[in-house]
């Protein structure tokens, strides 16, 4: 070895160990490089340093999994996701941990994942409606003050997540018209596309026809009235027929007459 390829080693080695943060390692690379010859086996040897797996907490597990990658993707990857917890406004040393982020990246959660998560998280806390923080709470136990460790959670998927966010949604739109419906008909309605705004609509109507549940004769309950409000043709049916029987009585027992209103529910979702 010459002097000025030792140089150059122990340039390469000083410049990467500063990258990694591990910096502290240079002199023990440097003994290795000076008994080995091989850069290359310094940093084979370095990931099995304590201080390596405690800056790349994932990068064992990754492996092992098939998902290995380098140091250099691996910091890339925190610093995008310190990006974007930063723009979002969590304070720093929350989730960006070695240990967060190693959870993050061995469940395979992606930075456009980890955005939409966020977004989820800044909307529920800061623009959603009281009545949908209620449902939220109510529903599936998720509080301001865990509002973003739950979104943020790889251990529950993102579909399942925006999932509960829409029913939450639907629930509180209810709430808002003083309607009470349960988790499994705020499931439903969300699973087949009821946003936010529709879901105001929706029960917007609903409580425009509570009279019906008190009709003479046949009469409505609530889930006919959400059935017929939100696109379900029988349920429509059924109000459209009982609103028909309360003109006839209006009008003393005459024929219905096509002055009746009918719903037409939502049409598009």
């Amino acid at each position: 070895m010459t002097a000025s390829a030792d140089v150059g080693a122990k340039a390469v080695l000083q410049t990467a160990l500063d990258q990694y943060g591990l910096g502290s390692l240079a002199d023990w690379a440097w003994k290795r490089y000076l008994e080995t010859g091989s850069t290359d086996l310094v940093f084979l040897e370095l990931k099995q340093q304590d201080a390596y797996k405690q800056r790349f907490p994932a990068m064992a597990e990754l492996a092992k999994s098939g998902q290995a990658i380098s140091e250099a993707a691996y910091i890339n990857y925190e610093q995008t996701v310190g990006q974007l917890l930063q723009s979002y406004g969590v304070p720093r040393g929350m989730y960006d941990t070695p240990a967060s982020i190693a959870k993050l990246l061995t469940s395979q959660v992606s930075p456009s994942e980890v955005n939409d998560r966020l977004r989820i998280a800044t909307d529920a806390a800061y623009s959603a409606p009281k009545e949908v923080k209620d449902a939220l709470a109510q529903q599936y136990g998720v509080t301001g003050g865990s509002l973003t460790a739950y979104f943020l959670d790889p251990d529950k998927a993102l579909p399942l997540i925006q999932q509960q966010w829409a029913a939450s949604q639907v629930t509180g739109a209810a709430a808002m018209q003083q309607l009470q419906i349960d988790q499994a008909t705020s499931e439903r309605l969300a699973s087949e596309g009821v946003n936010f705004n529709q879901a105001q609509q929706g029960f917007q109507q609903v409580a425009g026809l509570r009279a019906l549940e008190a009709s003479p004769g046949e009469s409505a309950t609530q889930a006919d009235l959400i059935g017929a409000s939100f696109g379900d043709q029988a349920a429509g049916e059924k109000v459209q027929r009982i609103q028909k029987g309360r003109v006839a009585s209006f009008q003393g027992g005459g024929g219905a007459t096509d002055s009746a209103s009918g719903v037409g529910g939502l049409q598009s979702r």
